[in-house]
């Protein structure tokens, strides 16, 4: 009698289609992936596990990986715990290949239910090489802005969350607790007829008509008084919708500067009063008789503008021809007539 075994046939078919697209991905997938019996000797290796690491399928199941890729014992032994009690999550390790390099290695086990386990890793050397360039490029720049005296502040406006450094803090002179990472603290301690301008500013950086944000103004230092401050900024990163996502900046105290040039303002303003008032004919040249400046007098003396002479050769001024004749009829005038 005829036995139907369409149904065993169809399951053959089946079966062999999934061990086809089982085999194509353990060949192609580019990460390594090996099974391991309980003693952790090799037992199969992927294609990308031999390139990786530079042994062939049949030296890896017949040699002792384990020992050639971790030669140090006590490196090796951390290793094997590792693999004989697999958990599901990464671990990093340094693994020797077949040329000798150590490469930056991260794995990941799988137990099945015969107590074999599958190995999965990654070779990571590049991702590490990233990091640790980075690493040492933050360490300079943090290096760089604590000698340059700054303080850094960084605004997510996503979150709402304002980051202030301790620098940024304590050049007010506070403690780093003392202020909160807000966007109001930084409100609260600003000078209240420069909190509109610094506002304006942002407007102006957010709304794009300016390129960097870079604005002066004074915040108030926990002994009371009003330390002047300049903050430069940038937005790093914009939504789709052309708003601002995150905002990076620095505060520097230019205290001492404004004091300077306070002190030069009024000295100037002291010596153009007395300069512009002297009776004497006065005037500033440079070496080779250009001149810079002369008094109101002088220019009265010769019914002359500021524009007239500065610049110009001394010599070559007006009042070296200007008599009495004419002169303005205020100069002319005797005491008497006066």
């Amino acid at each position: 009698a005829a036995t139907d075994i369409t149904e065993r046939k169809q399951a053959e078919a089946e079966l062999r289609q999934q061990k086809e697209i089982l085999q194509t991905i353990f060949d192609h997938i580019p990460v390594m992936i090996s099974l391991y019996d309980t003693s952790g000797q090799m037992q199969l290796a992927n294609r990308e596990m031999e390139k990786v690491l530079g042994w062939s399928s049949p030296e890896i199941k017949n040699g002792n990986l384990i020992a050639e890729c971790y030669p140090d014992p006590v490196y090796r032994q951390q290793v094997l715990e590792f693999m004989l009690n697999p958990t599901g999550k990464w671990q990093d390790f340094k693994t020797r290949t077949h040329s000798g390099e150590i490469i930056d290695t991260t794995w990941a086990n799988i137990r099945l239910s015969d107590g074999r386990t599958i190995g999965i890793g990654q070779d990571i050397t590049e991702r590490k090489q990233a990091e640790e360039a980075l690493q040492v490029s933050e360490e300079r720049f943090q290096l760089a802005i604590e000698n340059s005296g700054l303080g850094l502040w960084d605004w997510n406006f996503s979150t709402g969350e304002v980051y202030f450094s301790d620098r940024w803090k304590t050049m007010l002179g506070y403690e780093v607790e003392e202020i909160e990472n807000t966007f109001a603290a930084w409100e609260q301690l600003l000078h209240p007829e420069d909190l509109p301008i610094a506002k304006a500013a942002l407007t102006e950086h957010f709304e794009k008509r300016s390129p960097i944000y870079e604005v002066e103004f004074r915040m108030l230092s926990k002994s009371g008084e009003w330390r002047w401050i300049i903050s430069r900024a940038k937005v790093t990163e914009w939504d789709d919708s052309g708003k601002p996502v995150r905002m990076t900046g620095t505060h520097k105290d230019i205290s001492d500067r404004k004091h300077t040039e306070a002190a030069l303002h009024e000295s100037e303003r002291r010596f153009r009063a007395i300069f512009n008032n002297t009776f004497q004919l006065t005037g500033l040249l440079t070496p080779d008789g250009i001149t810079i400046e002369a008094n109101q007098t002088a220019l009265n003396f010769a019914n002359l503008n500021h524009n007239d002479i500065v610049g110009r050769p001394f010599w070559e001024a007006r009042w070296w021809t200007v008599g009495m004749e004419n002169q303005p009829e205020s100069l002319s005038l005797t005491p008497a007539q006066a």
